[in-house]
């Protein structure tokens, strides 16, 4: 049996200096290894490690094949070296085992969204029917899937609702507001995508109140959230949403897609 008393808390496939940012405490100790590199010994060797995947797929075969064989958790680091096609399939196969990868970049740890989305799971707005989402220009497939991921996150009660979905280019830095109506009461949260400048304005009846929201640093709590919750827990994007996200938009999203014979990593 291979040593596990060093063993790492996170092993990144990548072959660049992804992330960018440093990684939370509680990464450490990390392993990273190269797109092409034999998986085998270093799942062996972390058997408890949550593994990111920062590479195109179709370099990360080897790595793909043995993480579903082992029905280990792991994320994708980001959309954009995806592309549609290989998305949905990978979606597919992790179904079919009974997985749930989740896809980092998204937008559901953006202190206006979980501001948002406490107020919804609470009940106090009471049935949702409205929810408005005004947000920079979707010039990639990761931009597109997360805006509309913010539809099915923010209405966990799964009521019929109007989802208007806006873009604004004005803004020197890129921000998010988003305004939900329920039977009860409303709610409009604003921030920058990088996690400040937030403020959370709630009306009920003839009462409105406005506060400030703490800045945040959404990838941090991404981080964190993989790393120590469960993965039915966790509350991040799975690729299998994101994959629900663009067979109901259809070709829109999957402008990227390839043949059906290039790529048959699962």
């Amino acid at each position: 049996m291979p040593d596990t008393t060093n063993a790492a808390k996170l092993i990144l496939v990548t072959r660049n200096g992804w992330p960018e940012r440093s990684l939370p405490e509680s990464a450490q100790p990390m392993l990273r290894r190269q797109p092409e590199s034999d998986p085998v010994n270093a799942l062996d060797s972390n058997p408890d490690a949550r593994v990111v995947l920062a590479a195109p797929l179709d370099q990360t075969t080897a790595w793909l094949k043995e993480l579903l064989r082992r029905k280990r958790h792991f994320a994708l680091a980001c959309l954009s070296e995806v592309n549609g096609h290989d998305l949905t399939r990978l979606a597919a196969a992790a179904r079919k085992r009974r997985l749930q990868p989740v896809l980092l970049g998204s937008w559901r740890c953006l202190p206006p969204v979980l501001a948002l989305r406490e107020l919804a799971v609470s009940g106090v707005l009471g049935k949702l029917s409205k929810l408005n989402i005004t947000a920079p220009p979707r010039e990639t497939l990761a931009q597109a899937i997360a805006a509309a991921d913010l539809a099915a996150f923010l209405n966990p009660a799964n009521h019929p609702l109007d989802c208007i979905l806006t873009t604004d280019s004005q803004s020197e830095q890129p921000t998010i507001t988003i305004a939900i109506t329920g039977s009860a009461g409303s709610a409009t949260a604003t921030g920058a995508l990088a996690g400040d400048k937030g403020a959370l304005t709630t009306v009920f009846g003839n009462r409105s109140r406005t506060i400030p929201l703490q800045p945040g640093q959404p990838d941090q709590t991404e981080w964190r959230l993989f790393l120590a919750a469960p993965p039915e827990s966790q509350c991040l994007m799975t690729i299998n949403e994101a994959a629900d996200i663009m067979a109901k938009n259809n070709q829109p999203l999957m402008r990227g897609a390839r043949g059906e014979g290039r790529g048959a990593f699962f």
